[in-house]
């Protein structure tokens, strides 16, 4: 089965997002024309998408609840879902990839506002706080599970590998010399799934993208096989067993310890 929502009258295609809640796993979707998509939550209890934003993308879970981008004239900002949606940041740059701090209200993003692309932190209502700096380009931040580490893709050194660092920007160290991004922690902290290979490459002819591990104090990277996806992150499971993630908008889910894949819709 593939996944199709309906906004208004008119069942869209959908490009899935999912993202980690504080207790329990969150599906969200973006769905709509590609220039004004909406955002979609999957309800077991109505088994259907129902709407939670009717103009944002790239939605993630967070302590504060759903934050998304919202497109705007002079670029892109981000908003915290609800009845009345609340600005976190202000428009004139591309602000994206957002993640919520467990159980606090600072958000990561990375954004363009100082002519490159950098990790920034936020408490809303306060000015973001730069943590990455320099001529490389830094994406994809994600809290560990305690809030004490700060895991991101970076190509400083020639192509996106994973890094990790203190919440504060200091401490920054390399995790593999694999090419990667979109990391995501384990429940337990101790390893980080991310989308990419389990080697070098060369940024301008990547291999195929595939569910790949690595131990969150750095190691040697192991590729889960059969598990090749698209741009899109990988969401583990509450328990750690299981990873789930999406390839040409299908999803899948493939068991850690034995790197069984299986098409769930």
């Amino acid at each position: 089965m593939r996944l199709v929502a309906e906004r208004s009258t008119a069942p869209r295609q959908n490009v899935l997002s999912a993202a980690p809640g504080t207790k329990q796993r969150r599906l969200l979707c973006t769905v709509g024309e590609p220039h004004t998509p909406g955002i979609c939550e999957w309800s077991e209890e109505g088994a259907g998408w129902k709407p939670v934003v009717e103009e944002g993308n790239d939605p993630t879970v967070t302590s504060m609840g759903v934050v998304y981008v919202r497109e705007e004239d002079n670029g892109s900002s981000l908003w915290l879902a609800g009845n009345v949606a609340r600005r976190i940041t202000e428009a004139g740059w591309s602000d994206r990839h957002a993640a919520g701090r467990p159980g606090a209200r600072e958000v990561l993003f990375c954004s363009d506002r100082n002519d490159g692309a950098d990790i920034y932190i936020v408490d809303p209502g306060q000015p973001p706080l730069r943590l990455t700096e320099g001529a490389s380009r830094c994406i994809t931040p994600a809290w560990s599970p305690d809030g004490s580490r700060i895991a991101f893709a970076s190509d400083r050194d020639g192509l996106y590998e994973i890094y990790t660092m203190a919440p504060d920007g200091t401490d920054v160290r390399k995790v593999a010399s694999a090419y990667g991004h979109s990391p995501a922690w384990s429940p337990d902290g101790t390893t980080l799934a991310y989308a990419g290979s389990i080697v070098a490459q060369s940024a301008r002819s990547p291999k195929p993208t595939s569910v790949c591990l690595v131990p969150a104090d750095g190691g040697e990277p192991q590729m889960i096989l059969g598990a090749s996806m698209g741009s899109s992150p990988a969401w583990w499971d509450p328990d750690g067993a299981t990873l789930a993630f999406v390839r040409n908008g299908w999803l899948f889910e493939c068991d850690v310890a034995s790197g069984e894949v299986r098409q769930l819709a």
